[in-house]
């Protein structure tokens, strides 16, 4: 999972929607002096709606999904719509840990969509087309000259490119023709990220593996909360 490729975001009718995706865990300890100390071994993970942009297939999802049949009249279903992207919650995290994070969340989260179908979907982008026949048989550098001197669409190229061989420098490279600051912010994530290393991610949803992977992520935290 690397900045800026498509990933799975989950939509909700309900703008402000929000959903506990890993339960927080708390132990109640009593010190020498009899007062009571609530020792939070790891936060809940709250996947929190928030008002967003939508693409044209998450309209589509959205319309095809929820009933906004009790809205009042000249409102427009889109603007009650909440947002939840997995990908930037869990960038929140330590790199190492992100990306098996990110395919746990991901399952909890279609898991919950079943229990909740009325609540909340989860989606994913249509898969990019190919920009040309023989694409995949071009190395980097051929496949640069060849979009310079045919002028074809960066975008159609980088997001292809990330779906499939996901060269780093060619994703660049195409991100700095259409958005030379984003180009930029990728290149300082990539750098900072050499210096860690990735674990392999997981396939299947474990609510346990998901929690214990979450406590490793989310140092304790002490609060007093009553008197003995």
């Amino acid at each position: 999972m690397e900045g800026f490729k498509k990933t799975m975001r989950c939509l909700s009718p309900h703008r402000n929607y929000s959903i506990q995706v890993i339960e927080g865990k708390e132990s109640i300890v009593v010190d020498a002096r009899g007062f009571a100390t609530t020792v939070e071994l790891n936060k809940p993970f709250i996947a929190n709606f928030a008002p967003s942009g939508l693409t044209d297939w998450e309209e589509l999802a959205v319309y095809e999904k929820f009933n906004f049949s009790g809205l009042a009249e000249g409102v427009n279903p889109l603007t009650t719509v909440g947002v939840w992207d997995v990908e930037t919650a869990c960038m929140a995290f330590p790199k190492s840990k992100r990306e098996e994070l990110y395919v746990q969340v991901c399952q909890r989260m279609r898991d919950l969509a079943e229990q909740y179908p009325d609540q909340f979907i989860c989606v994913t982008p249509p898969a990019a087309e190919i920009p040309w026949p023989k694409y995949d048989e071009l190395g980097a550098d051929e496949i640069q000259k060849f979009q310079e001197a045919l002028g074809i669409d960066p975008d159609l190229i980088r997001l292809y490119e990330l779906e499939n061989e996901n060269r780093a420098d060619l994703v660049i490279a195409m991100l700095q023709l259409t958005d030379p600051q984003a180009a930029a912010r990728l290149i300082g994530v990539e750098e900072a990220d050499d210096t860690e290393d990735s674990p392999q991610a997981k396939s299947e949803a474990d609510v346990a593996k998901l929690q214990e992977l979450y406590r490793q992520v989310d140092p304790p935290e002490e609060k007093v909360i009553v008197d003995a």
